[in-house]
């Protein structure tokens, strides 16, 4: 994503869960330094993107991956407005790479139509969940 005439990206790190990690660069063709952790809360692949009045989203889950959230930007580098968008404690059945705890939203992809943000991601690697956020809500 681009703000403020620099290039950011977010992303995980299996290595000291918990938090986000960033990385800024100033053009687009240069590589991506090492990242730094943020203090923004979170756990796996995290999705990002532009809302139609510029500012920037994260869509983000907690540590249990039960808790799917929503974490707004006006600059694209402070994140400062949050909303719990779900909940969830599924129960997942026994598999390869799958917990036994219960587990919720993961894998986020986002898209943009009209009015509102839809996000699809799955559910305890089991089901395929949608949930609309009406962007006017996000102010």
């Amino acid at each position: 994503m681009v703000r403020i005439g620099k290039w950011v990206v977010i992303r995980d790190n299996a290595l000291n869960r918990g938090y986000y990690y960033a990385a800024l660069k100033n053009n687009k063709n240069d590589y991506y330094p090492p990242a730094w952790q943020t203090n923004l809360y979170g756990d796996a692949m995290p999705a990002a993107g532009e809302l139609p009045d510029s500012r920037v989203f994260i869509i983000g889950n907690s540590r249990d991956r039960q808790n799917m959230f929503i974490t707004i930007s006006n600059d694209g580098i402070t994140f400062n407005k949050s909303w719990l968008l779900l909940h969830i404690a599924h129960q997942p059945l026994s598999g390869i790479g799958k917990s036994t705890t219960p587990s919720g939203p993961q894998y986020f992809k986002t898209a943009l139509v009209k009015n509102n943000l839809w996000v699809v991601y799955s559910i305890a690697k089991e089901k395929i969940g949608v949930t609309r956020v009406p962007i006017g809500l996000l102010n």
